[in-house]
């Protein structure tokens, strides 16, 4: 099996367009776990702290979805403008979808440290 050639700008704008939406699905898994058992009325997320799992998760998620999002940005941002790069608009979908879940992950991140609260019982 023959290996990508990551010094093509093509196949940077390729792998950074994939790399953006493997962010982005880790942002919907992000969001998915964060906001279980969210009460609106009182402005918090319930969880259970013997729940050994639950934490880990969205850990792993976020750093999924930002290290993702690094990589397929700057490689976006690396085959962006180049003459020989045929996928002018993969560079961009790359780019912004890195950007995009970077920022996403972060506030998933920040709501889950600041809304959680434990339900004892």
């Amino acid at each position: 099996m023959k290996l990508p050639n990551f010094r093509l700008y093509d196949t940077q704008a390729l792998f950074s367009a994939i790399l953006g939406v493997i962010a982005l699905l880790f942002v919907i898994a992000l969001a998915i776990v964060v906001t279980r058992n969210f009460d609106a009325h009182q402005k918090v997320i319930w969880f259970n702290p013997k729940s050994r799992f639950r934490e880990p998760i969205i850990f792993a998620a976020t750093a999924g979805a930002i290290l993702s999002g690094i990589i397929g940005g700057s490689m976006g941002f690396n085959s962006l403008g180049q003459k020989r790069n045929n996928r002018q608009g993969m560079s961009w979908l790359g780019m912004a979808l890195g950007a995009l879940s970077m920022v996403l992950a972060f506030i998933g991140l920040v709501a889950w440290h600041k809304l959680k609260l434990s339900a004892v019982g």
